[in-house]
C-alpha cells in the first residue's frame, strides 16, 4: 500500500501525531522534506520546497493565501477538496507530491542556488524510480533545472521529458506569485493540464 515516505522538517514530533511510522519520525528527526509516493503516479507534483507554517504543522500547502488544493478541485484533478491534514488523499487519485529543497523559508527566492542543484537530482531520481505519467513543476522558477533552454520559460506542455514522464509546468499557487495573480489567472492552466483525463 502506498504511504507516505517522509513528514515535513521541522525540530521535534508534534504531540498531536501520536503514531507515526519509523520513516515519518526519521524525517522529522532529519529534516527530510514530505514526499507523497506511490509507483506508477499519473501526475507527480514538484514544489520548490516547504513553507514554515507547512514545516511547523507536517500539512503540505498550509498557507491560506496558497491556493493549491483549491486549485486541484476546481480544475477537475481531484474530485473532493482536499484539505492540508488529508494530503495522503492525493494518493488515491493517482497524484504525488514531492518538494525540490526540503528547508523551509518563507520565500521560495530564499532557497539557495545549491539546495536546487541538489534536489534536481533527487528529483529525477524519484521521478526514474516511480514512473509517473506526467511530472507537474509547481512554478516556472523550477524548471530551468530540467529543461532544454529553449523550453525554460511559460507554462504549459513541454516537449521535454524527465527521464520518460511528459512535463507540465504550473503556475506556482503561492498568493505571492505576481505573474499569475488571483485564482482564475491560475485555474486555467491547471484546467488545462486537468484536461488530459478527461
Amino acid at each position: 500500500m502506498a504511504r507516505i515516505l517522509g513528514a515535513c522538517m521541522t525540530s521535534r514530533l508534534p504531540s498531536s501525531k501520536p503514531s507515526l511510522s519509523f520513516s515519518e519520525g526519521l524525517a522529522l528527526r532529519t529534516g527530510a522534506a514530505a514526499d507523497i509516493l506511490a509507483p506508477n503516479l499519473r501526475l507527480l507534483f514538484v514544489a520548490i520546497n516547504p513553507s514554515p507554517l507547512s514545516a511547523a504543522t507536517l500539512r503540505p500547502f498550509s498557507s491560506p493565501t496558497n491556493a493549491f488544493w483549491r486549485l486541484l478541485f476546481a480544475s477537475g484533478l481531484t474530485p473532493v477538496l482536499i484539505t492540508p491534514d488529508q494530503s495522503r488523499t492525493l494518493l488515491e487519485f493517482g497524484c504525488g507530491l514531492i518538494s525540490l529543497a526540503e528547508r523551509a523559508t518563507r520565500l521560495a527566492s530564499e532557497v539557495f542556488h545549491h539546495e536546487r542543484k541538489d534536489g534536481a537530482v533527487r528529483v529525477r531520481e524519484i521521478i526514474r524510480r516511480v514512473k509517473p505519467e506526467v511530472v507537474a513543476l509547481l512554478g516556472p522558477t523550477i524548471a530551468p533545472l530540467f529543461l532544454d533552454s529553449h523550453e525554460r520559460t511559460g507554462v504549459g506542455w513541454k516537449a521535454t521529458r524527465l527521464e520518460a514522464s511528459e512535463v507540465f509546468v504550473l503556475p506556482n499557487p503561492s498568493g505571492r506569485n505576481r505573474a499569475y495573480p488571483g485564482f482564475q489567472h491560475k485555474l486555467i492552466w491547471y484546467q488545462e493540464l486537468a484536461a488530459r483525463w478527461k
